[in-house]
C-alpha cells in the first residue's frame, strides 16, 4: 500500500512538472513571438520615408496626410515656402551674415546656377563687408509666369542699409523650378535652374 501511494506521488509529481514545462514553453514561444514582431515594427518605421510638414508663407505648419516618398507630388504651398525661404538666405542679410546667409542659399540652387554666380558672391561679400551694407527683401507676389516650364516671378520690396540710411526700391525676381525625386537631403525635391533679377515696369 506504501509502495503504491509513492507511485502515485511519483507521477502526480512528474504530472505537474510535465504541465509547468508546457506553460513555460507557450509563455517562451508567446514572448519570443512579440520580440519579432517588435523587431520588424522597428526596421519597418525606421525605413519609413520621413514625414513632411509644409509652413505655409504666413507661418503656418501644415502636416501632410500621407508619407513622402521619392514619387510624391510636390504642393505648390511646398513651392511657396521653397521660395520663401529662399529669398530670405539670399537677400536678406548683414556684413556678419552674408557669407553664412548666402551657404544657405546656395544649397536651393542647381550645381550649375551656383557654379555660374560663385564670382559675383564673392565680390557681393567683399562690398557688402566694406560698405556696411545691409539688405531686407519683402515678398508681395509669388505667382506662375509659366507653367510648363515652371517658371516664377516674386516681386516686393527692397529696403538697402548703407550708414544709417535707408533706401526702399522695388524688387522683382524671376526664376525656374526643377522638379527632383525627393531624398532625405532634399526633402523638398526642388533645386532653382535660372535666376535673374529684373526692374518692375515702373521703374527706370
Amino acid at each position: 500500500m506504501e509502495v503504491l501511494q509513492k507511485v502515485r506521488h511519483y507521477y502526480n509529481v512528474m504530472g505537474d512538472l510535465s504541465h509547468m514545462n508546457l506553460i513555460l514553453k507557450i509563455a517562451l514561444s508567446v514572448i519570443g513571438g512579440a520580440f519579432i514582431i517588435s523587431l520588424l515594427v522597428i526596421v519597418k518605421l525606421s525605413l519609413r520615408p520621413p514625414l513632411v510638414i509644409t509652413v505655409l508663407a504666413d507661418g503656418r505648419a501644415v502636416p501632410t496626410a500621407f508619407q513622402f516618398d521619392g514619387k510624391s507630388t510636390i504642393e505648390n504651398a511646398e513651392i511657396e515656402r521653397f521660395i520663401q525661404e529662399f529669398i530670405s538666405y539670399k537677400y536678406n542679410w548683414a556684413p556678419d551674415t552674408i557669407e553664412s546667409q548666402l551657404k544657405k542659399a546656395a544649397f536651393y540652387l542647381a550645381q550649375s546656377v551656383q557654379d555660374e554666380i560663385k564670382k559675383k558672391v564673392g565680390e557681393d561679400i567683399s562690398y557688402v563687408k566694406s560698405t556696411g551694407m545691409t539688405q531686407h527683401v519683402y515678398v508681395k507676389e509669388i505667382h506662375v509666369s509659366n507653367p510648363k516650364k515652371n517658371e516664377y516671378e516674386i516681386i516686393g520690396d527692397r529696403v538697402i542699409g548703407i550708414k544709417g540710411a535707408k533706401f526702399t526700391s522695388n524688387f522683382k525676381l524671376e526664376l525656374q523650378l526643377q522638379k527632383e525625386r525627393r531624398t532625405r537631403q532634399n526633402l523638398s525635391g526642388l533645386k532653382i535652374t535660372r535666376l535673374k533679377e529684373t526692374l518692375k515696369e515702373n521703374e527706370s
